[in-house]
């Protein structure tokens, strides 16, 4: 069994086996249907096996991957559309207890003071009975976990899905 129990972003972002696989970026958008998607996936240069997830794409969805290199929260924040009709906004990374990693950023109880404005952008983009999806290896486990999806749900106000998951 196989777990991912580092919260360092940065072992991601260093990995040549990633980098090789997927290019990341703003420049490098999965757009499998339509441009006026109403239900943004981020997914986080980290992840295994994105290949999956991008053909997976049901219409109305839009992927996008981030860029290793910079903070996941802030390139999110930059590409929401001004308007304020997206249906949902789902986060597919890695993380640990606690801990959402996004490109170089580590969101957590403890950083997330630093990123409220950020948050609060991602709420004004969502329309009013919108959700958040937060899919992260072991981000919602335990006491840690539990205290920053509230946090976060406490700056967005908007609905929270949290799940964490053990890699086998």
């Amino acid at each position: 069994m196989k777990v991912m129990n580092r919260p360092a972003c940065q072992q991601f972002a260093n990995d040549p086996q990633v980098a090789s696989k997927i290019p990341c970026g703003v420049e490098h958008t999965w757009d499998r249907r339509a441009s006026n998607s109403v239900n943004l996936v981020f997914i986080d240069a980290g992840v295994e096996d994105k290949e999956i997830l991008l053909n997976g794409l049901l219409p109305g969805y839009r992927a996008i991957v981030l860029s290793a290199n910079q903070d996941g929260v802030e390139q999110i924040t930059h590409l929401l559309p001004e308007s304020k009709d997206l249906e949902s906004l789902y986060s597919v990374s890695h993380g640990a207890p606690g801990i959402l990693c996004l490109g170089t950023s580590q969101l957590s109880f403890c950083t997330i003071d630093r990123y409220r404005l950020s948050l609060q952008k991602w709420a004004d983009a969502l329309a009013a009975d919108a959700q958040i999806l937060l899919y992260s290896w072991r981000m919602a486990e335990g006491t840690d976990g539990l205290t920053f999806v509230h946090q976060f749900h406490e700056i967005v106000r908007r609905a929270i899905a949290a799940e964490h998951f053990v890699k086998v």
